[in-house]
């Protein structure tokens, strides 16, 4: 897919469908295809493509992820979660399904998936303090459950430190 034309990507579809016709285990073309409906803005058909996908590998966290995807562009915070969730179960270090499950506790500003968010910020923080994703995420949460001022002095805080007067 070096070129993203509509008969480009309508080709690239037919390719990956008969692909998974003859594989339904096909991890790296469900994702694809998958991947290639969200950039189409095909949130609906992306949606259906998940399901399909993780009925063939019910057990597989980057189709629930991906699914996971679908729904927050769908507005669907609440299965958004659920599937980051189940992924968390199996990984509680799975990036993917932590970013997701932030997206939509900021989506949502439900304040037990704020804190839920929050914890597993601290979490990741607490393996990988360098990480300024994480800082910045941490920002964002706390700033949504209008907590500031915390924000501000954990940030001033990191930017004290080593690793983020680097930056």
């Amino acid at each position: 897919l070096q070129e993203s034309t509509p008969e480009s990507l309508k080709n690239a579809r037919e390719q990956l469908e008969g692909i998974i016709r003859i594989e339904p285990t096909a991890i790296d073309a469900h994702l694809t295809l998958i991947n290639i409906a969200m950039r189409q803005r095909e949130y609906e058909t992306a949606r259906n493509l998940a399901i399909r996908a993780i009925g063939s590998n019910s057990d597989n966290s980057s189709l629930l992820s991906a699914r996971g995807r679908v729904e927050l562009a769908l507005e669907n915070t609440q299965m958004a979660t659920e599937l980051a969730k189940l992924v968390l179960k199996k990984d509680p270090n799975d990036t993917e399904a932590r970013d997701i499950l932030i997206a939509a506790a900021l989506k949502s500003k439900d304040h037990d998936l704020l804190q839920n968010a929050l914890a597993l910020i601290q979490s990741a923080i607490s393996v990988n303090p360098t990480d300024e994703t994480l800082h910045l995420s941490r920002t964002r949460v706390l700033v949504a459950m209008e907590l500031s001022q915390v924000a501000i002095s954990q940030l001033e805080a990191y930017c004290q430190t080593k690793e983020g007067s680097s930056s």
